[in-house]
């Protein structure tokens, strides 16, 4: 994402123009959302967009970007995506349906919220800007008060809103810059996009009759999550699994030279015995994840 593009693309939004700066803030319920969209005066409009170019014109956001993995986190990056991580479109496209919307904010309890968005629109095109709620339980069960005419006058807290200036995840020309990886569970659908993903991935392998008791070893891959994720990074990488089929002749080298757990039938087929030793070891297999180095030819795996 270049963020370059998303400043500028920021201070070009014009507050007084109708319908530019939309907030919402979400309750998840169930499988969908109910939607509160509040009303912004062209005051506040500036304000926030005075506060989000601030913000963003932080060094953080400057920082090096490298690609989604699902597996670990590159330090020092931030990771970028498509709209497909996540379910992400499908939950923009619920937060804007006409069908969850809330238009009566006195319905809104904050004790019950999830998150909040804002959304700039400028000639057709779109910034989204996604945060967490922060409850600020301590200061709404407390005193909030302000100091006037020399005197400490009390303010309703129960209604308290506030929006700091942490941001967990932004979208712009269908890219997804990830400031905060646990934002992508909290706010969007990562589970189910690590089982859709895994999902496909297990049919596709299925197909090349490599594993015997599959059934076996696709029920504890979608049950075990860090077997699931990793196999959303086999899917999301082309041709992954063709070629692990295509080469699986080389398979029985690389158990020998790892000394790994798997073992193969007389069909040279995976025996697979169901412990997570073993179904981990698999996955490595078909991620190409063992390797060996040119100059001390130093035998490894990438966790990658």
């Amino acid at each position: 994402m270049n963020i370059g593009n998303v400043r500028e693309f920021l201070a070009s939004i014009n507050p007084n123009d109708l319908d530019n700066i939309d907030m919402r803030m979400i309750q998840k319920m169930g499988e969908g959302v109910a939607s509160f969209a509040p009303q912004l005066s062209v005051n506040m409009k500036q304000e926030l967009k005075d506060f989000y170019c601030e913000v963003l014109n932080n060094s953080f956001f400057d920082i090096k970007q490298a690609e989604y993995n699902p597996n670990i986190v590159m330090e020092g990056t931030l990771q970028v995506s498509s709209l497909d991580t996540a379910h992400i479109r499908e939950v923009i496209n619920d937060i804007e349906s006409e069908d969850n919307y809330v238009g009566d904010m006195e319905e809104v309890d904050l004790n019950n919220l999830n998150y909040y968005s804002f959304k700039f629109t400028q000639d057709n095109q779109s910034l989204y800007i996604f945060r967490r709620f922060t409850k600020m339980k301590k200061i709404r069960n407390g005193i909030l008060g302000i100091f006037q005419d020399n005197s400490f006058k009390k303010l309703e807290a129960k209604k308290f809103f506030g929006i700091d200036r942490d941001i967990d995840i932004i979208i712009f020309e269908d890219q997804v810059l990830i400031v905060n990886r646990f934002a992508l569970q909290t706010i969007f659908k990562l589970n189910d996009y690590f089982i859709e993903r895994t999902t496909l991935a297990l049919e596709k392998l299925d197909q090349g009759e490599v594993i015997e008791n599959f059934n076996d070893f696709q029920k504890d891959c979608i049950n075990d999550k860090m077997a699931a994720r990793r196999m959303t990074k086999i899917i999301n990488t082309p041709r992954r699994i063709e070629d692990f089929l295509e080469h699986i002749d080389q398979l029985p080298t690389v158990i020998q030279q790892f000394d790994l757990e798997i073992e193969l039938s007389e069909e040279n087929k995976i025996k697979y015995n169901g412990t997570k030793e073993a179904r981990s070891q698999i996955l490595y297999c078909i991620s190409d994840a063992y390797y060996q180095s040119f100059i001390l030819q130093r035998l490894g795996e990438d966790p990658s």
